[in-house]
């Protein structure tokens, strides 16, 4: 009995670590932005997902993308937007760390195609995190909008035809996983239908 409890205790171990292998370590970015689509020519609310990393953020700037006419920046939970210049900025809250905000530009895309909306964060201690990725699901992604286009499939770029490594990684853990769990139920088995040895 006691070599079982030592194979099923290495079998958890295995578990667990292919459970977290494909998983993002804190220190790593997260991603909020999710991809939006509209249509040209309409009055639409974009909401953009903002992460705070390892500090607190205590202002966000988002740069209006030149195709797209802003009306009103929206701000919510005390956050307050203001527009200067070209950009967006929402200040008067705090992000706590790891944790995601949304935000949001009210207004029209005035031309079709795909328009990037760079994030920039503050922290209160003066560091800055810029998102201008323009991957689709990248955890430095800037907000995309989809103005009159489709939004490509998750974790693929337009014209590349590769996946999401991410996505590939949770698979194979998940793979793993299952195959201990398996092994482990066949071991319960034949230990229940074997005559225990003193």
């Amino acid at each position: 009995m006691r070599r079982m409890r030592i194979i099923l205790a290495s079998l958890a171990s295995a578990a667990a670590v292919a459970l977290a292998g494909p998983c993002v370590p804190l220190a790593s970015a997260h991603f909020c932005a999710y991809p939006v689509e509209l249509r040209v020519g309409e009055q639409a609310v974009v909401n953009i997902g903002v992460a705070a990393e390892d500090k607190a953020v205590v202002r966000v700037d988002v740069t209006v993308p030149r195709n797209f006419q802003l009306e009103e920046p929206i701000g919510y939970l005390g956050w307050i937007g203001t527009v200067n210049g070209n950009v967006a900025q929402f200040e008067g809250a705090v992000m706590q760390p790891y944790t995601c905000a949304f935000f949001a530009l009210r207004g029209e895309a005035t031309t079709k195609g795909r328009l990037v909306a760079t994030i920039r964060t503050h922290a209160a201690d003066g560091t800055t995190v810029r998102y201008a990725s323009t991957k689709p699901f990248d955890p430095f992604a800037a907000q995309l909008i989809y103005a009159g286009i489709p939004i490509p499939e998750q974790g693929v770029t337009p014209g590349s035809g590769s996946g999401s490594s991410g996505f590939g990684l949770a698979l194979a853990g998940s793979i793993i996983l299952g195959a201990l769990v398996v092994g482990a139920a066949v071991l319960v088995n034949r230990r229940r239908g074997a005559p225990d040895r003193a």
